[in-house]
């Protein structure tokens, strides 16, 4: 079986972080803020934004989630977790 390793999100990983998410689906598009981001800012920001938002959360430290997840190899995925307690996750409303 392969082996699946995580590493935090860290300026040093940014592009591993930038390599998992752009693999497939919608990580390019999204970069990790549809959740954090009310609808009405998620229509209105472009992908460039969005990514400037996650490298700077990233940036600001600490590493907000473990990222990016290997199977045996580059980059495969994104294991992403907010504290919701930071005020984060503002919900998908409004």
């Amino acid at each position: 079986m392969a082996e699946i390793t995580t590493a935090p999100a860290t300026t040093a990983q940014w592009h591993d972080v930038q390599s998992a998410l752009t693999g497939g689906g919608d990580g390019r598009s999204c970069q990790c803020m549809w959740p954090v981001l009310p609808n009405k800012e998620w229509q209105t920001t472009s992908v460039d934004e969005r990514e400037r938002m996650l490298r700077d959360e990233i940036d600001a430290g600490p590493p907000p989630a473990s990222s990016p997840t290997r199977m045996a190899g580059p980059p495969a995925g994104c294991a992403w977790a907010r504290d919701r307690r930071s005020g984060a996750f503002c919900g998908r409303a409004s």
